[in-house]
Formats: C-alpha cells, structure tokens, sequence
C-alpha cells in the first residue's frame, strides 16, 4: 500500500525526551487535539499540543491505538480528553 510518510519515518520523529501528560490528569491552558484514522493497516492516533505564554506549541500526549480499534472507542478517548483538557480549542 502506497503511504505518504513511512511508519518508520514517523517512529523515528517521536522525542523520547518529552515528558508527556497521562491520561486523565487535569490541566488548565490552551489545547489542540489531532485524530488520524487508521483501521487496518495504519494504526489510530491522537496527540494533545499546549500552546506556552511563549508561544511555543508542545506535544504534551500521545496514543497509538492498537490495529482494529473501534472507532467509537477512540471517540470514547476523545471525550474523555475533552474533559481532562477542559479548554480544547480544536480538534483536527
């Protein structure tokens, strides 16, 4: 299957270094939440930025979903993001 960006490619621009925000701890700020999709093939993501008073966005949590995840399960996760990050400005 032809893909835009390989899923080692993509593995290999994750920062280890981050220290990310596990689910369900509350914080306050401002958000932004990106999905992709995937099913079979391409596994399911959602990714949370914070935007600093700096101005500089920070990925602060990340999930992969495991292959042949149900879509309503991960929109089960997106709500409860929602309501962790209680000031969600998008998500994309």
């Amino acid at each position: 299957m032809d893909s835009w960006l390989s899923q080692d490619l993509i593995a290999r621009c994750v920062d280890g270094t981050l220290e990310y925000v596990d689910y369900g701890t509350f914080m306050s700020g401002s958000f932004w939440i990106g999905v992709d999709l995937g099913k079979h093939q391409d596994y399911s993501v959602v990714a949370v930025l914070s935007k600093a008073e700096d101005g500089v966005l920070s990925l602060i949590h990340l999930k992969r979903f495991p292959l042949e995840t149900a879509y309503a399960s991960i929109i089960g996760y997106l709500k409860g993001l929602c309501d962790t990050f209680k000031t969600v400005n998008s998500i994309l």
